[in-house]
Protein backbone atom coordinates (compact mmCIF):
# COMPACT_ATOMS: atom_id res chain seq x y z
CA UNK A 1 0.00 0.00 0.00
CA UNK A 2 1.65 3.47 -0.91
CA UNK A 3 2.62 5.51 2.20
CA UNK A 4 1.37 9.03 2.09
CA UNK A 5 2.74 12.10 4.66
CA UNK A 6 1.41 15.46 4.43
CA UNK A 7 4.15 17.74 2.92
CA UNK A 8 3.29 22.03 3.84
CA UNK A 9 3.07 24.29 0.51
CA UNK A 10 2.88 27.95 1.15
CA UNK A 11 3.74 31.06 -1.14
CA UNK A 12 0.37 31.89 -2.11
CA UNK A 13 -0.70 34.25 0.77
CA UNK A 14 -3.40 32.54 2.06
CA UNK A 15 -0.57 30.78 4.93
CA UNK A 16 0.13 27.47 3.34
CA UNK A 17 -1.74 24.53 2.82
CA UNK A 18 -1.54 21.08 3.38
CA UNK A 19 -1.37 18.36 0.48
CA UNK A 20 -0.58 14.58 0.13
CA UNK A 21 3.15 13.84 -0.83
CA UNK A 22 3.27 10.14 -1.78
CA UNK A 23 6.32 8.47 -0.27
CA UNK A 24 7.55 6.74 -4.02
CA UNK A 25 9.99 4.27 -1.63
CA UNK A 26 6.64 2.21 -1.13
CA UNK A 27 5.44 1.87 -4.80
CA UNK A 28 9.17 1.32 -6.11
CA UNK A 29 9.54 -2.11 -7.95
CA UNK A 30 11.97 -4.69 -5.88
CA UNK A 31 11.63 -3.05 -2.29
CA UNK A 32 12.81 -5.43 0.25
CA UNK A 33 13.13 -3.81 3.50
CA UNK A 34 12.39 -0.56 4.55
CA UNK A 35 13.43 1.04 8.18
CA UNK A 36 12.09 4.40 9.22
CA UNK A 37 13.69 6.06 12.77
CA UNK A 38 9.23 6.57 13.32
CA UNK A 39 8.62 2.89 13.34
CA UNK A 40 10.29 0.91 16.07
CA UNK A 41 9.81 -0.44 19.72
CA UNK A 42 11.82 1.16 22.44
CA UNK A 43 12.73 0.11 26.55
CA UNK A 44 12.35 2.07 29.14
CA UNK A 45 15.23 4.06 28.32
CA UNK A 46 14.21 4.97 24.75
CA UNK A 47 16.94 2.07 23.88
CA UNK A 48 15.42 0.47 20.10
CA UNK A 49 14.91 -3.19 20.59
CA UNK A 50 13.17 -3.87 17.44
CA UNK A 51 13.30 -1.57 13.57
CA UNK A 52 10.13 -2.18 11.86
CA UNK A 53 10.47 -3.32 8.57
CA UNK A 54 7.52 -1.36 7.00
CA UNK A 55 8.02 -2.89 3.25
CA UNK A 56 5.10 -5.91 4.37
CA UNK A 57 8.08 -8.41 3.52
CA UNK A 58 8.80 -8.86 7.80
CA UNK A 59 12.37 -8.01 7.71
CA UNK A 60 12.72 -6.56 11.18
CA UNK A 61 16.11 -5.64 12.52
CA UNK A 62 16.22 -6.50 16.22
CA UNK A 63 18.66 -6.30 19.03
CA UNK A 64 19.06 -5.77 23.06
CA UNK A 65 21.65 -3.46 22.45
CA UNK A 66 20.22 -0.63 19.50
CA UNK A 67 20.67 2.73 18.87
CA UNK A 68 18.64 5.26 20.92
CA UNK A 69 15.58 7.12 19.56
CA UNK A 70 15.57 10.81 19.48
CA UNK A 71 12.15 12.25 18.78
CA UNK A 72 12.11 15.55 17.07
CA UNK A 73 15.56 15.39 15.96
CA UNK A 74 15.61 16.40 12.27
CA UNK A 75 12.69 19.24 11.75
CA UNK A 76 10.38 17.21 14.30
CA UNK A 77 10.98 13.82 12.70
CA UNK A 78 12.63 11.00 15.05
CA UNK A 79 15.91 9.87 14.08
CA UNK A 80 17.89 6.93 15.50
CA UNK A 81 21.67 7.63 17.30
CA UNK A 82 24.44 5.11 16.47
CA UNK A 83 27.33 6.24 19.38
CA UNK A 84 29.45 3.50 19.02
CA UNK A 85 28.49 -0.31 20.01
CA UNK A 86 25.31 -0.15 19.37
CA UNK A 87 23.55 -2.59 16.71
CA UNK A 88 20.53 -4.26 15.40
CA UNK A 89 20.78 -7.69 12.99
CA UNK A 90 18.84 -9.65 11.03
CA UNK A 91 18.99 -13.96 10.19
CA UNK A 92 18.94 -12.87 6.77
CA UNK A 93 18.30 -10.61 4.10
CA UNK A 94 18.87 -12.68 0.38
CA UNK A 95 19.61 -10.29 -2.55
CA UNK A 96 21.11 -6.71 -2.03
CA UNK A 97 20.93 -4.70 -5.44
CA UNK A 98 20.32 -1.17 -4.16
CA UNK A 99 20.70 0.46 -1.09
CA UNK A 100 19.70 3.76 -0.24
CA UNK A 101 19.99 5.43 3.56
CA UNK A 102 19.31 9.42 4.83
CA UNK A 103 22.48 9.75 7.09
CA UNK A 104 24.05 12.35 9.01
CA UNK A 105 27.89 10.58 10.22
CA UNK A 106 29.55 11.87 13.43
CA UNK A 107 33.14 12.91 12.02
CA UNK A 108 35.63 11.43 9.73
CA UNK A 109 38.90 9.44 10.02
CA UNK A 110 37.27 5.84 10.51
CA UNK A 111 35.86 2.56 9.60
CA UNK A 112 32.20 2.99 10.24
CA UNK A 113 29.41 0.29 8.92
CA UNK A 114 26.27 2.02 8.58
CA UNK A 115 25.03 -1.80 7.22
CA UNK A 116 26.79 -5.30 6.23
CA UNK A 117 25.66 -8.08 5.25
CA UNK A 118 27.59 -11.22 5.52
CA UNK A 119 28.80 -13.85 2.33
CA UNK A 120 29.94 -17.23 3.07
CA UNK A 121 33.27 -16.27 4.61
CA UNK A 122 33.24 -12.40 5.33
CA UNK A 123 31.14 -9.48 4.68
CA UNK A 124 29.73 -9.49 0.75
CA UNK A 125 28.47 -5.50 1.32
CA UNK A 126 29.84 -3.08 3.05
CA UNK A 127 28.41 0.51 3.33
CA UNK A 128 29.56 3.24 5.68
CA UNK A 129 32.37 4.97 5.82
CA UNK A 130 36.48 4.76 5.75
CA UNK A 131 39.72 5.41 6.79
CA UNK A 132 41.27 7.60 5.87
CA UNK A 133 39.24 10.69 5.37
CA UNK A 134 35.86 9.22 6.41
CA UNK A 135 34.94 9.02 3.39
CA UNK A 136 31.52 7.35 2.22
CA UNK A 137 31.82 4.15 0.77
CA UNK A 138 30.12 0.94 -0.68
CA UNK A 139 32.18 -1.93 -1.01
CA UNK A 140 31.60 -5.52 -2.09
CA UNK A 141 34.14 -8.06 -1.07
CA UNK A 142 34.22 -11.78 -2.33
CA UNK A 143 35.23 -14.94 -0.84
CA UNK A 144 39.29 -14.60 -1.87
CA UNK A 145 39.43 -11.39 0.25
CA UNK A 146 39.42 -9.23 -3.20
CA UNK A 147 37.94 -5.76 -2.93
CA UNK A 148 35.67 -3.36 -5.08
CA UNK A 149 34.66 -0.18 -3.95
CA UNK A 150 33.40 3.22 -4.25
CA UNK A 151 34.72 6.11 -2.25
CA UNK A 152 33.03 9.71 -2.02
CA UNK A 153 34.05 12.32 0.06
CA UNK A 154 31.52 13.11 2.18
CA UNK A 155 30.35 16.04 4.66
CA UNK A 156 30.33 15.14 7.93
CA UNK A 157 27.60 16.41 10.56
CA UNK A 158 25.40 16.89 7.71
CA UNK A 159 22.59 15.01 6.30
CA UNK A 160 22.52 13.95 3.10
CA UNK A 161 21.40 10.59 1.17
CA UNK A 162 24.09 7.76 0.20
CA UNK A 163 22.86 5.51 -2.31
CA UNK A 164 25.25 2.34 -3.24
CA UNK A 165 23.72 0.13 -6.60
CA UNK A 166 25.17 -3.33 -7.28
CA UNK A 167 24.59 -4.20 -11.29
CA UNK A 168 25.68 -6.86 -13.02
CA UNK A 169 28.53 -5.66 -14.16
CA UNK A 170 29.16 -2.55 -11.89
CA UNK A 171 29.13 -1.26 -8.32
CA UNK A 172 28.21 2.84 -8.06
CA UNK A 173 27.45 5.51 -5.66
CA UNK A 174 24.99 8.15 -5.53
CA UNK A 175 25.80 11.13 -3.31
CA UNK A 176 22.10 12.61 -3.03
CA UNK A 177 21.62 12.62 -7.20
CA UNK A 178 24.77 13.07 -7.95
CA UNK A 179 26.35 9.77 -9.09
CA UNK A 180 29.61 10.07 -7.53
CA UNK A 181 31.77 6.47 -9.05
CA UNK A 182 31.13 3.28 -10.65
CA UNK A 183 33.76 0.59 -10.56
CA UNK A 184 33.54 -2.36 -13.01
CA UNK A 185 32.78 -5.83 -11.73
CA UNK A 186 33.50 -9.54 -12.98
CA UNK A 187 30.16 -10.78 -10.76
CA UNK A 188 27.19 -9.78 -8.18
CA UNK A 189 27.84 -11.91 -4.98
CA UNK A 190 24.89 -13.74 -3.32
CA UNK A 191 24.52 -12.80 0.54
CA UNK A 192 24.44 -16.31 2.71
CA UNK A 193 24.63 -14.94 5.92
CA UNK A 194 23.28 -12.15 8.80
CA UNK A 195 23.01 -8.86 8.40
CA UNK A 196 23.68 -5.79 10.41
CA UNK A 197 22.72 -2.22 10.84
CA UNK A 198 24.99 -0.31 12.63
CA UNK A 199 28.22 -2.54 12.77
CA UNK A 200 30.57 -4.71 10.80
CA UNK A 201 30.68 -8.69 10.85
CA UNK A 202 34.04 -10.62 11.37
CA UNK A 203 33.17 -14.02 11.83
CA UNK A 204 32.05 -14.17 15.09
CA UNK A 205 32.86 -10.73 15.99
CA UNK A 206 31.43 -7.34 15.13
CA UNK A 207 33.52 -4.10 14.70
CA UNK A 208 33.43 -0.76 12.92
CA UNK A 209 30.12 0.61 14.36
CA UNK A 210 28.81 3.29 13.35
CA UNK A 211 28.19 6.49 14.76
CA UNK A 212 25.61 9.39 13.75
CA UNK A 213 22.06 9.65 13.33
CA UNK A 214 19.74 7.17 10.37
CA UNK A 215 16.36 8.52 9.94
CA UNK A 216 15.70 6.15 6.78
CA UNK A 217 17.53 3.21 5.05
CA UNK A 218 15.62 1.01 2.13
CA UNK A 219 16.80 -2.09 0.41
CA UNK A 220 16.34 -3.30 -2.97
CA UNK A 221 16.62 -6.45 -4.61
CA UNK A 222 17.11 -4.84 -8.20
CA UNK A 223 18.91 -2.26 -9.59
CA UNK A 224 17.28 1.28 -9.58
CA UNK A 225 17.71 3.12 -12.33
CA UNK A 226 19.49 6.75 -11.83
CA UNK A 227 15.98 8.49 -12.45
CA UNK A 228 14.51 6.26 -9.38
CA UNK A 229 16.80 7.29 -7.29
CA UNK A 230 16.79 10.74 -8.01
CA UNK A 231 13.45 10.98 -7.61
CA UNK A 232 13.59 9.02 -3.86
CA UNK A 233 16.35 11.52 -3.04
CA UNK A 234 13.87 14.72 -4.13
CA UNK A 235 11.20 13.07 -1.69
CA UNK A 236 13.53 12.49 1.47
CA UNK A 237 14.78 15.92 0.82
CA UNK A 238 11.59 17.20 0.39
CA UNK A 239 9.90 15.80 3.43
CA UNK A 240 12.78 16.46 5.90
CA UNK A 241 13.15 19.71 4.83
CA UNK A 242 16.90 19.72 3.72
Amino acid sequence: MPLFRAQIQGGNGTGGEVSPLANPIMSTTGLKVYWRADECQTNGSGIVTQLTDISGQGFHASGTGGPAKISDALNGVPVLRFTGNQFLSHSYLGEIATVIALVRPEGVGAYRALLSARGATRDAYWFGTTSPGGNAIFQRNDASGNDAYIRYLQEPFKWNVWTGRVQASSLDFFFNSYKGGSLALSSRLPITGDAYLGAASNGSLLSDFWMGDLAELAIFDQPLASAEIGKIVSYLKGFYVL
